[in-house]
């Protein structure tokens, strides 16, 4: 899971997303260590944000981080965040639903300045599910306020390379460039963490919290 919720108003207007390449340049630019990166910010109107890294892991092993309650919450939201996956359905047509809770006082505050609670639920739907290969889908933006709900669509691509995994995500831009940079802000994070969990630098994924 990988999503436009994730950045939230986090980091609006702090951190800007990278220019503009197809995504054919954003997978070359990936380094064989997975440290190196490219996120895009393509369009300014409900543009794409392209990012890839290279693992030295097997197919199944990243696969498993983006397909399983235990291996989403281990690397899943900004940093300052917690999250709670209450329901995991893949499979083309199938749903989940989420909690993300602010743990940070700086994340608390960012959140209370653009008019948002620490705590939000999220929920979307797979509309492509092609085992170990592409998992699509689309999260329901609609917690911004005075704007209508939309969706947001995300595929998520691994190929096996000499490496070892090749995984390239694609993620819609959001209604304005102000919340795409807070999105591809967040999806930069978000994709950092999945590289610490599977280097074994991410000593400890987030915990689940009662009531979220």
């Amino acid at each position: 899971m990988s999503g436009a919720p994730s950045g939230r108003a986090s980091g609006a207007g702090r951190r800007r997303a990278a220019g503009k390449k197809g995504s054919k340049d954003a997978a070359k630019a990936a380094g064989g260590n997975g440290t190196r990166k490219a996120v895009e910010a393509a369009e300014p109107e409900r543009g794409k944000m392209v990012i890839a890294r290279t693992f030295k892991k097997t197919v199944e092993e990243v696969w498993d981080l983006w397909t399983t309650a235990a291996g989403i919450e281990s690397w899943w939201g900004s940093d300052g965040f917690m999250i709670r996956v209450n329901r995991l359905d893949i499979k083309p047509g199938g749903g989940f639903e989420y909690a993300t809770k602010a743990i940070e006082p700086a994340q608390i505050e960012a959140l209370k300045l653009a008019g948002l609670p620490p705590t939000s639920r999220g929920r979307g739907t797979y509309t492509e599910v092609v085992p170990l290969a592409r998992l699509g889908y689309k999260v329901l933006v609609d917690y911004i306020p005075e704007i209508p709900p939309y969706e947001v669509q995300t595929l998520v691509e691994l190929k096996k390379v000499p490496e070892g995994v090749l995984m390239t995500v694609t993620q819609e831009g959001m209604h304005d460039p102000v919340w795409t940079q807070a999105a591809a802000t967040g999806l930069d994070m978000q994709i950092s963490r999945l590289v610490g969990v599977l280097s074994g630098s991410e000593g400890v994924g987030h915990e689940r919290t009662p009531g979220l």
